[in-house]
């Protein structure tokens, strides 16, 4: 029977959420070793383009993969209150955002991502997105308004991603979005992770590390922080690091990125 003493720190399932352009994109950069991002953000390749540039037109960013699978975007009319439909509508073009993302992701599972160090999932709330624009699609209800059942069968299959990223040996780094919401009984109005409840709710005690991103900027300078412990503004937070509650975590992108950020963090695991 193994013993306590003999176990050694397991890697790292790391989610960070935030308000948008508060760094979460940018910090998986940092990250040590060979990099793989499914995006489906458009703004986060902005993100990533930029600071690339910032760097004195120097590639920093060559150790990076990445795989784009942007929400798909129906228009028109869905339909009104009463349930009617606009006749002169054509139907959407299916939607495959999804469906090529399950096609890689399963893949690249299979082979535990050979040759990568770390992958991330940006974000988790337009994976969401996506999710829901298959489930409508199967339905025949593309382009109108989701329903109950469908954020459930959508939560339970982020989950599944999950739950198969966090058996694969790579880092695994989830970015989400957040969202202002008054608590029910307290009527406090809290920072929340913007994603499905059951997500919200399972995901993070599979996570080692959970942490809040946050920008103060003034006229003379802009600091990425992130919140590493839980505050009664941002309740649901954690880390596996030993790192202070608040950690500046710009970066200079005139300098190693592995030694800042998150690399500064595994570097002194």
């Amino acid at each position: 029977m193994p013993n306590l003493s003999e176990w050694t720190y397991g890697k790292k399932n790391i989610l960070v959420y935030g308000s948008t352009g508060t760094g979460k994109t940018t910090l998986f950069s940092t990250i040590p070793g060979k990099l793989l991002i499914y995006m489906f953000d458009p703004s986060g390749l902005d993100s990533l383009a930029r600071l690339s540039k910032s760097a004195g037109g120097k590639n920093i960013l060559d150790r990076i993969d990445y795989e784009f699978f942007p929400p798909d975007s129906p228009i028109g009319i869905g339909r009104t209150k009463g349930g009617a439909q606009d006749p002169k509508a054509s139907r959407p073009s299916e939607p495959l955002a999804y469906a090529s993302f399950e096609d890689h992701v399963e893949d690249q599972i299979s082979r535990d991502f050979e040759g990568y160090d770390a992958v991330a999932l940006d974000s988790l709330t337009s994976l969401q997105q996506i999710v829901l624009d298959r489930l409508a699609w199967i339905n025949n209800r593309y382009g109108q308004t989701n329903e109950l059942a469908d954020y459930n069968i959508a939560g339970d299959t982020i989950l599944k991603i999950c739950r198969a990223l966090f058996k694969c040996q790579p880092v695994i780094y989830l970015t989400g979005h957040s969202d202002l919401v008054q608590d029910d009984v307290s009527k406090k109005v809290q920072n929340q992770f913007d994603i499905v409840k059951n997500v919200r709710r399972l995901v993070p005690r599979a996570l080692t590390d959970l942490w809040i991103s946050t920008v103060n900027a003034s006229q003379s300078e802009t600091k990425f922080n992130i919140q590493t412990l839980p505050s009664a503004q941002w309740p649901a937070a954690k880390n596996s690091f030993g790192l202070k509650f608040i950690e500046d975590v710009s970066i200079d992108p005139k300098k190693p990125l592995e030694e800042q950020g998150i690399g500064r963090f595994l570097r002194n695991i």
